[in-house]
């Protein structure tokens, strides 16, 4: 069960997805099912135990912040070795 719900987790754009596309880009796409689908038993082990309801806040955490961050290093530190500086433009800081 958690196999085939891991196996959609391609084309969602919740936390779970971007686990597995990261995953399936390094690792390929059998790996990150596997991974994917032992997640998602680890909370619904943890739903059941605690007999408690699912919080989507306590997956996300900072993953979403911290990619952002990632990236933006990544494209200035690749802007710098091209030569070019990057300048935000916009409301939004990291």
């Amino acid at each position: 069960m958690f196999r085939m719900a891991a196996q959609t987790m391609w084309q969602h754009k919740g936390t779970l997805g971007a686990l597995y596309k990261r995953l399936s880009s390094q690792k390929g796409s059998k790996k990150a099912i596997k991974a994917v689908a032992r997640k998602l038993s680890v909370i619904f082990y943890h739903v059941v135990r605690n007999k408690s309801a699912f919080d989507a806040k306590k997956l996300n955490g900072n993953n979403i912040e911290r990619q952002q961050k990632r990236d933006m290093a990544r494209l200035k530190k690749k802007a710098a070795e091209m030569g070019y500086v990057l300048q935000q433009v916009g409301g939004t800081s990291l």
